[in-house]
Formats: C-alpha cells, structure tokens, sequence
C-alpha cells in the first residue's frame, strides 16, 4: 500500500478516509492510524478494497486456507466467491469454528464482504466423540481378549455403555455409566 493511495479529509476534527487498497487489513489500518491522531473526533472510512484477484482464484485460496487450519474442518464447509463478496456455508462444531473460518476467510486478499453462514452442529460434536469412544473400547476389549483369551460371549457381558449429559448451555459430554 503507498501512501498516495488514501486521501484524507478533515473538516472540524471529522476524518473521512477515500482510497483503495487490496486488503482489507490495509482498510482497518489506515482507520486506526487516523484515530490516534490528537484531536480526531469522528471517522468515516470509504476506502474501498479493490482486488487484483480473480473471483475463481479466491474462492480456490480461501479453501486452501481452509485446508492449511488446523482449527477449520474445511471438508464441511463451501466457499462461493461473487466479485469480492464471500459467502461461507457448511457445518462445525464449535463457534470458536466457525469464527476462525470467517477469520480465514476475511485474510484473503480482496474480500470487503463476509456472509458467514455456517451453522453449528452439536449431535456431529457428540457422534464424533461415541465415535472416538466405541473404538477406545473395542482396542480395550481387543487387548482383553489377547492377553486373557476371553471368549466373544464374555466380552459382550463387559458392554459398554455412555449417556450423554449437558455440561452447559452449548456443550455435551459423553459420561461412562
């Protein structure tokens, strides 16, 4: 970003910012800039972001992003890019998720617009941990049944069960009973 590339106008300690950049970080921080100068009372930001990426290319980048996070689950989540404008569907299973994904997404060079539409799936949330659960137990019943020579039949006497429990409003547990 130079430096000719926003222009400032300032009328009665009012700042109003006109440009263009490419990203919107460069957008954010030129306000920010123009904030911390004594005697700024207002702001109005019309820099617009202006890409040099293709609509194609950064839909692509953004599933990159996706792909690269480990904190996104990217195989549930659809990127559709109109101009710069990017809409994010799917599900996961947290909100801490479906921030980062949004945060992902807003990196890309050229977005102005995010409409984050991904929705939180709780019972996936629970299915992955019974999932991760049942198979903690068949390796447990497995390693039984070799070191002792346990019968099948005896084995499904020791079965194991779970009920699931709220830890709060937004999260369940799966208990051992």
């Amino acid at each position: 970003m130079r430096t000719d590339d926003i222009k400032s106008v300032v009328r009665d300690g009012h700042v109003t910012l006109k440009g263009e950049v490419e990203w919107d970080y460069q957008r954010r921080r030129a306000a920010d800039t123009a904030l911390r100068v004594s005697g700024v009372t207002g702001l109005t930001n019309e820099i617009e972001i202006k890409p040099k990426v293709k609509p194609e290319d950064l839909k692509r980048k953004i599933e990159d992003a996706f792909k690269r996070n480990a904190e996104v689950d990217a195989q549930h989540i659809t990127v559709e890019a109109e101009g710069n404008k990017v809409v994010l569907r799917g599900t996961v299973r947290s909100w801490a998720e479906r921030e980062e994904a949004e945060r992902v997404a807003w990196l890309a060079p050229g977005v102005t617009r995010v409409d984050n539409r991904i929705t939180i799936d709780y019972w996936r949330v629970a299915g992955d941990r019974a999932a991760r659960l049942r198979t903690d137990v068949a390796e447990e019943q497995e390693s039984t049944q070799h070191q002792k020579r346990e019968t099948p039949s005896a084995l499904l006497t020791a079965a194991y069960t779970a009920r699931m429990t709220w830890v709060d409003d937004t999260a369940l547990q799966l208990v051992a009973t």
